[in-house]
């Protein structure tokens, strides 16, 4: 069976990303970005959505999270593990670097 259209979750409420989303996300990321786990004031983060919209991710609250802008830009439209993958990168380096 080919589908035109993926199919629409409909057990999630639609959420605009907008001030009050980003603020409850803040609070229960505790300040932090959802990748680098840096702590930042809440105009330094972004509202990102986990599963790209590119990819068929929807506009609900479980598919946001809160990245600094420098790990959004790197995600773009990729999914977290190539996100996950370049941070541990650039620790390692980081720390090779550090250790030489």
């Amino acid at each position: 069976m080919h589908l035109d259209k993926p199919p629409v979750r409909t057990d999630l409420e639609q959420c605009i990303p907008d001030q009050d989303a980003k603020a409850r996300l803040f609070h229960e990321q505790q300040e932090k970005g959802n990748a680098c786990g840096v702590k930042l004031d809440i105009w330094h983060l972004e509202i990102d959505h986990i599963i790209p919209r590119s990819k068929n991710g929807g506009d609900y609250y479980q598919n946001y999270q809160l990245l600094c802008g420098r790990c959004n830009h790197t995600k773009g439209d990729r999914p977290m593990e190539y996100l996950r993958a370049k941070i541990k990168h650039r620790r390692e380096a980081l720390r090779n670097k550090v250790s030489v």
